[in-house]
């Protein structure tokens, strides 16, 4: 599954915020590359309410991220590496707030 992330990880084309966002995504529990995207299956599509859900609601919310920056003509640079980015870490902090662990990196 975590390799299903990888095309988009590319995308993000500052060093920086992209090892941040791989520091975010593997940190997280594992369980957020096998859960559903929804506990209750009322707010997703079906194809997001199997195992690996999760997972396929990331990549989705990254393509809409990449088509808003299409939109609104941010073509490269930092400015569309803010955008693509938040989507990955705000669907892995999904899987802490559902009480399954943390994905914040350790300090340790």
């Amino acid at each position: 599954m975590k390799k299903d992330l990888d095309d988009y990880l590319e995308l993000i084309q500052s060093e920086g915020i992209r090892n941040f966002v791989k520091t975010a995504l593997a940190a997280a529990p594992p369980e957020f590359w096998i859960a559903p995207a929804s506990s209750s299956g009322k707010y997703h599509p079906p194809e997001d309410n199997m195992e690996g859900g999760l997972v396929i609601h990331s990549r989705k919310a990254v393509r809409v991220a990449i088509a808003l920056c299409r939109f609104f003509g941010i073509e490269d640079g930092l400015m569309k590496d803010m955008v693509i980015a938040p989507p990955f870490c705000m669907i892995s902090r999904k899987a802490a707030i559902l009480g399954i662990t943390t994905c914040i990196p350790s300090t340790d």
